[in-house]
């Protein structure tokens, strides 16, 4: 079968593969349509040390289920689904308290196994969510990630919140605290085209981070900071400049997974008691919630943000997310 096939840094090629076999417990799904994760694309230029080349990436898409392996009722194929990525050992305290996103045998679809980039994608059954779209379907995954960084904030009517970084998760986070009721937005980026269409989906203002005087253009709109802030880049500066946006007692969600390591203002935490929270990934619940949102219209106007190719493109897609010259804060291969 085809497959987008990572095999260097900076290097992707469409290549052949064996199709996969489902094991016991597992469906065999023919790929619908499949995102580029900016984690993805970090990896693509060896800077994320989950992945490693050879690899078929792609862990955010939906596809239709073609064949089911043993243990799984035959009344699986056929049906369009979106997938949570995410493989764990179901036993430990963290699987069994619901927190499967934290287990410490996680594993990834299209990390530790091939993923999405491909016809063809073998995934556990309990992962499959039914959706009625396969584009909104592929897009689940990023709002289930959005959806559980906002809940991470207990964010509260009337708070103010800036989210740095918007792209598609940056994106997502901000039409959720919308609908939760935050009083004011700001997003930040150093994408102009991305910044216009946080614009257009409702922020309250925006800022291009290139410019030096972030801090002051900040404290002319947010006089006594923001109470939340998100990042949604991952690396040192945006992670700095989370916590030094913040009012007294404010909450900073760190979201982006990027840099490993990162310096920030450390004082202003303690002599602030500003309180940072790391959210990673989604609950089997988030993901669940993030399968009906998506079939509600949220994700309708999603000619402003999404860019849908097909997947002899991708590796072109892969260039241009690196060199930032993509306007669009999402691109999807489609495999049709």
């Amino acid at each position: 079968m085809r497959a987008l096939i990572w095999t260097a840094n900076n290097r992707m090629k469409i290549g052949k593969v064996e199709k996969p076999e489902p094991g016991r417990g597992w469906v065999l799904l023919r790929v619908a349509v499949s995102g580029i994760c900016g984690s993805e694309v970090s990896a693509y230029q060896g800077l994320n040390e989950l992945r490693t080349p050879p690899l078929t990436m792609g862990h955010e898409f939906s596809g239709k289920i073609v064949a089911v392996g043993e243990g799984v009722t035959d009344d699986y194929i056929g049906r369009l689904v979106a997938v949570n990525p995410l493989v764990t050992c179901g036993k430990c305290s963290y699987c069994i308290s619901g927190l499967r996103n934290l287990c410490m045998e996680r594993k990834i679809i299209g990390a530790a196994f091939p993923g999405s980039f491909a016809e063809y994608v073998a995934v556990p059954a309990s992962s499959c969510f039914p959706v009625d779209d396969e584009v909104a379907g592929a897009l689940v995954e990023p709002l289930a990630t959005s959806l559980r960084a906002v809940e991470r904030s207990e964010l509260k009517v009337g708070d103010r919140v800036v989210i740095f970084g918007m792209g598609i998760i940056g994106l997502f986070i901000l039409k959720l605290v919308k609908m939760k009721g935050a009083s004011e937005c700001i997003g930040v980026d150093i994408n102009d085209a991305r910044l216009k269409t946080a614009e257009k989906l409702g922020a309250s203002s925006v800022i291009n981070i290139r410019d030096k005087k972030i801090m002051a253009d900040l404290s002319s709109r947010i006089e006594d900071g923001a109470n939340i802030s998100f990042d949604a880049v991952g690396i040192e500066s945006t992670r700095d400049e989370c916590i030094r946006v913040l009012m007294r007692d404010g909450v900073s969600v760190y979201v982006g997974n990027h840099e490993n390591y990162s310096k920030i203002e450390a004082n202003k935490v303690v002599r602030g008691e500003i309180t940072i929270k790391g959210s990673y990934a989604y609950t089997d619940m988030e993901f669940s919630r993030a399968a009906r949102l998506a079939q509600t219209g949220l994700l309708d106007d999603r000619s402003e943000w999404l860019k849908l190719l097909p997947l002899s493109e991708g590796a072109k897609a892969f260039r241009d997310l690196a060199a930032n010259k993509v306007p669009y804060a999402k691109i999807a291969l489609s495999l049709k």
